[in-house]
């Protein structure tokens, strides 16, 4: 495995993100979990979150072949996610905790980023509510 253990090694982060340039529905791209913190393990994967350029959906064969692609270049298994508005606590997680390795456009990603915090600011105070009134 072309890895020291820890980290991507440089050429293979370099291959995902040119990978990721020429795919032009991807807006951005953030490295997460113990690829982004530097903690990988011999056998962890590397996580992945993406960011279609609206209004582009990854269809599921596409995000399988995506995948593919980006574990080869990798030399692991990677687990890839895609950024949207539904899942707004894994939006959260990649845009404070992760590390943004593609950026294609800076005011399309900037943009989904205060969308996304917003949001689950909103969804943090709406539940904050909900368990007050259960706690009453």
């Amino acid at each position: 495995m072309a890895t020291n253990g820890s980290t991507l090694a440089p050429t293979q982060l370099a291959a995902i993100v040119s990978h990721l340039s020429s795919q032009g529905h991807i807006a951005a791209a953030y490295l997460l979990g113990s690829a982004a913190d530097g903690r990988l393990r011999p056998d962890s994967d590397v996580d992945i979150a993406v960011l279609p350029i609206a209004p582009n959906r990854l269809l599921l064969t596409e995000r399988l072949t995506l995948a593919a692609e980006l574990s080869r270049l990798a030399g692991r298994e990677v687990d890839l996610g895609v950024l949207t508005t539904r899942n707004l606590v894994y939006a959260k997680e990649a845009v404070t905790r992760g590390r943004l390795i593609f950026d294609r456009d800076h005011s399309t990603t900037a943009t989904f980023e205060m969308y996304a915090l917003s949001m689950y600011a909103s969804l943090q105070e709406a539940r904050r509510e909900v368990l007050r009134a259960y706690a009453a």
